[in-house]
């Protein structure tokens, strides 16, 4: 068993602060800046043979300040469960996936429509999913790529980066709004890249992974521009998240509107984001 875990790095000053434990990977050159992180993962996974019982990740330069984790850490945790899984999430905003029913909920907060931008590519390419009837929780899925996973994993997302790539790439009605521009709080960026962050959360809600989740929702602060930071609803969105993850092992829908009722009661500021 190996571990490689790359940190991507765009000029001297991001890659001076990489975390020494990971692999620099150079995206200073890109070809394709309008891709961000999906190209240099891309280019990766295409380029070289992955061994069928290491580990890989592919980490942004922010990757610490967003989640508080070290590669010493990381590594310890993925040796310790080596044997037992396929794929360990490291998000940085468990707060978020809690709260929000799915990734796509929460993305209509920032980028209008990614519900159904990302539904006509999930058609077009046949890959069956809801994605407003999606269910997600912090074992089933993750923020800004933050994935450490075995082949078996990186194949599936490289199936359906491939045509997300190809779909955004071609001259359609459905690759020009890929191409086109989504607000991103006062920017504006491709709407691509915001769908490719989203593949990792339907692959893993919507298929068989074995998943290790580290629990950060005892210590990480509360996102402060949507929640008080309060023990009460920091215990609230705690339940959320169990309250779906156990409608995804069941199907029972008992806990899916028990889930639906208690988020209602978290008082949350009227910050928009777009």
């Amino acid at each position: 068993m190996a571990i490689h875990i790359y940190q991507i790095y765009y000029d001297q000053a991001t890659k001076q602060a990489l975390d020494p434990g990971f692999i620099p990977l150079d995206n200073s050159n890109t070809e394709r800046p309008d891709w961000y992180e999906f190209w240099p993962i891309r280019k990766f996974l295409k380029e070289n043979q992955l061994q069928e019982d290491s580990w890989y990740g592919f980490l942004s330069p922010k990757f610490a300040g967003k989640t508080g984790f070290n590669s010493k850490t990381i590594k310890e945790l993925i040796t310790q469960y080596d044997r037992v899984m396929d794929v360990a999430l490291f998000s940085s905003t468990w707060d978020f996936i809690a709260y929000y029913k799915n990734c796509f909920e929460q993305g209509e907060v920032w980028h209008e429509n990614i519900t159904q931008v990302a539904q006509m590519f999930f058609n077009v390419v046949g890959y069956e999913v809801n994605c407003a009837e999606l269910v997600n929780h912090t074992q089933n899925s993750v923020t800004s790529n933050y994935v450490i996973a075995k082949p078996i994993y990186w194949r599936r997302w490289m199936d359906l980066a491939d045509k997300l790539f190809a779909v955004s790439e071609s001259n359609t009605p459905l690759g020009n709004i890929l191409s086109g521009q989504t607000t991103y709080g006062p920017k504006l960026l491709p709407f691509k890249v915001f769908i490719q962050e989203r593949l990792a959360p339907v692959l893993l809600a919507n298929e068989k992974f074995k998943v290790l989740s580290p629990d950060q929702s005892q210590y990480r602060p509360l996102f402060s521009h949507l929640f008080h930071e309060n023990l009460r609803t920091r215990r609230t969105l705690q339940t959320l998240d169990l309250l779906k993850e156990r409608f995804c092992a069941t199907g029972d829908r008992q806990y899916l509107d028990t889930y639906s009722k208690l988020k209602a009661e978290i008082p949350i500021k009227p910050t928009r984001f777009r």
